[in-house]
């Protein structure tokens, strides 16, 4: 398959039946299946596509060979395929110490400092 300028596509098309026409078939890792070929709908030849594992997981129309693929690895493939940076680990880590600081700060004030307060009333 020729692809064009934009993101390359992340799987690899091949013909679903040799010496056959505009057909081709992908699979992923995870045993999905994507399938596009040549049709006519609504009057005007399309691609039509779909991605399916156990159950279906997309189907549709589009103008173009490269759109149909790209439609059918987005209903098969991750949304994130790529591993977290450790810029982004960094930043989920300071968050985390955030939230721990704010419930810490919560806990001090709502549960932990009225105690003392009671525990030393009740002590004198």
């Amino acid at each position: 398959m020729t692809e064009n300028k934009r993101s390359p596509l992340r799987l690899a098309w091949r013909h679903t039946w040799p010496k056959r026409g505009p057909d081709f078939t992908a699979k992923d890792a995870a045993d999905g299946v994507g399938r596009i070929y040549r049709t006519y709908h609504d009057g005007d030849r399309s691609w039509y596509w779909c991605a399916s594992r156990t159950t279906p997981l997309g189907s549709g129309f589009s103008a173009s060979k490269i759109e149909a693929a790209r439609m059918a690895e987005e209903a098969l493939l991750p949304k994130r395929e790529l591993k977290t940076t450790s810029r982004e680990r960094l930043a989920s880590a300071l968050l985390w110490v955030v939230g721990l600081a704010v419930l810490a700060t919560f806990c001090w004030i709502n549960i932990v400092a009225p105690a003392l307060v009671i525990w030393r009333a009740l002590m004198e």
